[in-house]
């Protein structure tokens, strides 16, 4: 397994996430500046008022950070049906990130492609990130997206108008047992029952 075969890291480095207290009231910018340091990376976190917060990073810690600056990719960005509808500062964010790898001892996860002048994931690297986090997210949030529109569709049929002149707790207290109802169905029926009207 790819990130279980990383354990063992280099002792000189140590194995702890180390992180200088500081007083943060607001984070403004995160500015991943890295800057190699006696075989450590700091990632300097730019703080409103000027201050500044440095995280050193072993090799431990990069990965995590390489995951989670993937995730936060693909969150924002996978829906995207071209650049120009990524958001462009998470794309400079992992750029910066995935720049790194090398440094670190990651390079096979995230190489720099010339052709396109760019750091791209490793298929591995995906492969592993998927399987480990994102197939059951997406599952997850299927199921709950189909059992809440599902319910809407119920309470617009059965109330309809009437709905308008709710108050808020008297709404939730008659959907909650029409979308307890919807979840039982699909929990143990899954799509069985579900139809689609019309030719196909």
């Amino acid at each position: 397994m790819l990130f279980a075969s990383r354990e063992k890291l280099p002792e000189t480095l140590g194995n702890r996430l180390l992180i200088p207290s500081a007083r943060v009231d607001r984070l403004v910018v995160l500015e991943a500046v890295a800057i190699e340091v006696i075989g450590l990376v700091i990632f300097r976190l730019e703080i409103q008022k000027g201050r500044v917060m440095d995280m050193e990073l072993k090799p431990k810690g990069y990965l995590a950070l390489l995951k989670v600056a993937y995730l936060a990719d693909w969150l924002a960005n996978a829906h995207a049906e071209s650049p120009s509808g990524e958001d462009k500062e998470i794309v400079r964010m992992c750029r910066r990130i995935y720049s790194q790898a090398e440094t670190f001892g990651f390079g096979d996860l995230v190489p720099f492609e010339p052709a396109r002048e760019d750091y791209i994931p490793s298929r591995e690297f995906v492969e592993e990130i998927e399987s480990a986090f994102i197939a059951d997210h997406v599952d997850r949030v299927f199921w709950r997206e189909l059992a809440a529109r599902l319910t809407d569709r119920v309470m617009d049929e059965k109330f309809g108008a009437e709905m308008d002149g709710w108050s808020d707790e008297h709404y939730r207290k008659r959907r909650e047992p029409i979308e307890k109802k919807v979840e039982n169905e699909l929990r143990e029926n899954g799509m069985k029952n579900l139809f689609l009207l019309g030719e196909f």
